[in-house]
């Protein structure tokens, strides 16, 4: 018996099972550590295990999303090479973004943000910073953009500073609401 005579949904699990990391860690390879092996070979076996399985290893992946492009670059994990191909950014569902909080000026624009991230399965916003100098005021002024941001099913913070956790759930709240609903502006120091 070969893999293509296996029912679509039994081949659908065995590519899930290849192709799907829950291992964020390895998002982020330390130097020397575990390698996050995947079997994207498989994808090159042949045209239809190709269109079967591309969407899974797109679609359920928790992909990493480029810091000034947002959406229109990612990768699998942070040392492999970013991709563009417009329908492959298309088929993911899940992202991961590290944003900077010292910066002055955010890397983007509310609506680009809010049209990257608009109605995505999930999506971790991993907050950044290298030194505690520039106030709650300057860092929640990095996070503005994604207020514009809507319709995510699931919303993690990570990293969020002690300062902004009220305003950080607040966000949470608001990126997970509707698509065209507006939220009450957050009220309260940052």
């Amino acid at each position: 018996m070969h893999l293509l005579d296996l029912p679509v949904e039994i081949r659908l699990e065995i590519y899930s099972y290849l192709l799907v990391t829950q291992d964020y860690d390895k998002l982020r390879p330390v130097p020397g550590g575990p390698r996050l092996s995947l079997g994207t070979p498989l994808l090159r076996t042949c045209k239809q295990i190709n269109a079967e399985a591309t969407p899974v290893l797109y679609g359920s992946n928790l992909l990493l999303a480029d810091m000034r492009r947002l959406t229109k670059q990612a990768r699998l994990r942070l040392r492999s090479r970013p991709f563009s191909d417009p329908k492959m950014l298309a088929m993911v569902r899940r992202w991961w973004l590290t944003v900077p909080l010292d910066v002055e000026e955010p890397f983007y624009e509310p609506e680009d943000a809010g049209a990257a991230f608009a109605n995505v399965d999930e999506l971790v916003l991993e907050f950044m910073s290298s030194f505690a100098g520039n106030g709650a005021a300057w860092r929640r002024a990095a996070l503005r953009p994604f207020e514009a941001v809507r319709g995510v099913k699931t919303v993690r913070i990570v990293g969020c500073p002690a300062e902004l956790e009220v305003y950080a759930d607040w966000l949470k709240r608001s990126m997970m609401s509707r698509q065209g609903s507006e939220m009450q502006p957050y009220v309260g120091s940052p």
